[in-house]
């Protein structure tokens, strides 16, 4: 600097000769970044991370070195095709420098290092508030409301909140730890890592993370709409991109972001395993993926299994992990639904009766749910209800009601969150009230509504005959109306008006007579006159045999040419007596392995010939050509439908697929 002074007072040049010395001594690179500098905004975020680095001075050298890199290497981009002299000016250079495109998107490469770098330092920090198990009951009040809330997985750490604003405190004490105040968020479900210290927000822009603790902005993934999981035995992050709703993996670590390879397209949701593994998952696919660091300091993403589901797909939220690991539970259709990690077997109880909604883990058998029909009588009831999937079981979850407010899984934990207006509702242990069995509540329901459909229909056919009575004794026009008519036009009138009380009176006949089939059809689907539950048309059912179905279109092996293709049926050991409904459009022949468990009767409906082989002694009686392997479909009720009729029971389980080769029946 002393020489390039000297030179300048030397030479007694003006200040812009000053510039052109200077600028001789100075690299292109630099050049480039004087020229045009990175944003405030990117300058005050690097600051910030040196900030927390002040207590590392290792560290702090290492972050500094490679931001002067990225910087080089974005001087570099976005100058290639430039020609910059050795004695030009800032000034010059600027004007030369016209590729905005490329220095912004440089900028975002910057941004989002530095970005990761902030993330690095807070996931791999302990949990903000240490893990502990939730009390029986805790309520957290919410004096500004909860629209959006998330519990962190391994740390007593809620975030609650919408619109500007979103409140963090521990639980279940509710102390306050900080609040986050943003601009314009997104009604999209909030993000948690695992620790508690970083929150992600969606934004119109973007996903937004924040430090929890502080509520100071971290960085802005604008390309970025939402986080599928969070990794941090590995420094990582699987984002979803805006655009695309491909899924992106951040490593935090390194600064870097390349696709993700989860074996679903569009993957929308993702749980953590016992193991450690995550199932990533959409509609009617997952798949079991793992995570490591490999040789040269990335992240190496293994998948290990992959699992249809079906038509027993996951149609919103996330599943949840019971069973210790063992099965992956959601709700498909108001039905509640689970796939067999070990078997890749997708079971399906019928529960849609009872109105099944969002669902809460309150042990490794047992679900929380809200639903409007589960009572005795199959009326709305006031209480929430438990479901034991095991013993297939419901009861009455005691001091635990509908109105305390929303029900929400308390994400991954063994517990149930309640978000109402009174606040926020942590609970975990619940005892239920008269445990009544599952198969028996929906028969229960169905029959009631189907009493309200033959009412109904009487109803009709008895409207329908009062309107037909009443027509028929219509009187035809009076003398008054007549008086000034000529005896032909009195006789056209008289004619007129017996045609019209003689059509309507038809109509409403007709009407009449399509009420009374409809009763008849109500009738012929279990219930006899009067309302009364007609008895089944096969006898000797035990009343404690549960109806489990098996549906295909046909055999994985099907030969073709009218030949049946096999389909093998396993059968789990337990107590209840079985029910088997088995269904197919093509010729199959159903190989039956009973495991010694007892087999109440096998009824077949099918397209096409099916037959039964090792059931014996149970009774095989065909029921119907109606075929069904999909659930919620038309030829599904029709099918149900007559198996109530054989054995006035509804079907307890459900499994199907366009193709079959073996199934296990628990």
């Amino acid at each position: 600097m002393f020489y390039r002074l000297a030179a300048c007072a030397l030479l007694l040049v003006p200040l812009s000769g000053c510039d052109v010395v200077s600028a001789a001594f100075t690299s292109t690179p630099q050049k480039v970044n004087n020229a045009a500098p990175v944003s405030a905004e990117t300058e005050t975020a690097f600051n910030r991370l040196l900030a927390t680095l002040e207590g590392d001075s290792a560290a702090k050298k290492s972050v500094e070195t490679q931001f002067d890199q990225l910087l080089k290497a974005r001087a570099f981009s976005c100058s290639a095709l430039v020609q910059i002299g050795r004695f030009d000016t800032p000034k010059q250079v600027k004007a030369k420098l016209t590729d905005k495109e490329c220095f912004a998107a440089q900028e975002g490469v910057i941004q989002e290092w530095i970005g990761a770098r902030r993330l690095a330092l807070l996931i791999q920090a302990p949990p903000l508030a240490p893990l502990a198990a939730l009390p029986p009951r805790a309520l957290i009040a919410t004096p500004e409301g909860a629209s959006q809330l998330v519990l962190a997985d391994d740390a007593n750490v809620l975030v609650f909140g919408g619109g500007e604003k979103f409140t963090a405190v521990q639980v279940p004490d509710g102390k306050r730890i900080g609040e986050i105040k943003v601009a314009g968020s997104q009604p999209r479900p909030l993000s948690l890592s695992p620790n508690g210290r970083i929150v992600a927000i969606a934004f119109a822009n973007g996903l937004r993370f924040h430090d929890v603790a502080t509520g100071e902005p971290l960085w802005t993934a604008s390309k970025y709409a939402s986080v599928l999981t969070w990794l941090p035995e590995v420094d990582g992050v699987v984002l979803m991109q805006s655009n695309t709703g491909a899924p992106f993996l951040l490593d935090i670590r390194q600064g870097k972001v390349e696709p993700y390879a989860s074996m679903t397209t569009r993957p929308t949701w993702a749980v953590t395993m016992p193991q450690g593994q995550r199932v990533v998952g959409a509609y009617q696919t997952a798949a079991l993926i793992g995570h490591a660091r490999n040789a040269v300091g990335g992240i190496a993403v293994t998948p290990i299994k992959q699992w249809s589901l079906g038509n027993v797909s996951v149609q919103s939220g996330t599943p949840l992990v019971m069973g210790g690991g063992k099965k992956l539970v959601y709700v498909s259709g108001q039905n509640v639904s689970w796939l067999d990690t070990d078997s890749g077997q997708v079971t399906s109880l019928q529960t849609a009766m009872l109105n099944v909604r969002s669902i809460a883990k309150t042990s490794e058998s047992t679900l929380m749910f809200d639903g409007n029909s589960y009572g005795a009588s199959g009326e709305s009831q006031d209480h929430s209800a438990l479901l034991d999937i095991d013993r297939q079981e419901l009861s009455t979850a005691r001091d635990v009601r509908q109105a305390d407010g929303l029900l929400m899984a308390s994400s991954q934990r063994t517990g149930f969150i309640k978000r109402g207006n009174g606040g926020i509702l942590l609970g975990t242990t619940v005892e239920g009230d008269n445990p009544q069995s599952l198969e028996g509540l929906i028969a229960q329901a169905d029959l009631t509504k189907q009493l309200r459909k033959l009412e109904d229909a009487k109803r009709e056919e008895e409207l329908a005959l009062a309107r037909a009575r009443i027509e028929m004794t219509r009187p035809g026009p009076t003398a008054a109306a007549t008086a000034n008519m000529t005896p032909a036009e009195a006789a056209r009138a008289r004619h007129l008006s017996m045609s019209q009380a003689r059509g309507a009176a038809e109509q409403a006949a007709a009407f009449a007579q399509q009420a009374a089939e409809r009763a008849r059809v109500v009738q012929a689907a279990g219930l006899a006159p009067g309302g009364a539950a007609a008895g089944p048309i096969l006898a000797g059912v035990p009343a404690n045999a549960k109806v489990a179905f098996v549906g295909v279109y046909e055999a994985v092996n099907t030969p073709g040419g009218g030949r049946a293709g096999n389909v093998r049926v396993n059968i789990a050991p337990g107590s209840e007596p079985l029910v088997l409904v088995l269904s197919n459009y093509e010729p199959v022949t159903w190989t039956i392995n009973t495991g010694g468990r007892k087999i109440a009767a096998v009824l077949l409906s099918s397209y096409n010939p099916a037959t039964v082989v090792g059931a014996e002694p149970a009774q095989v009686m065909r029921i119907g050509s109606n075929h069904a392997y999909k659930l919620d479909s038309e030829d599904y009720a029709k099918v149900q439908r007559d198996v109530t009729r054989y054995v006035g029971k509804p079907v307890s389980s459900f499994q199907g697929g366009y193709r079959g080769q073996e199934f296990t029946v628990r």
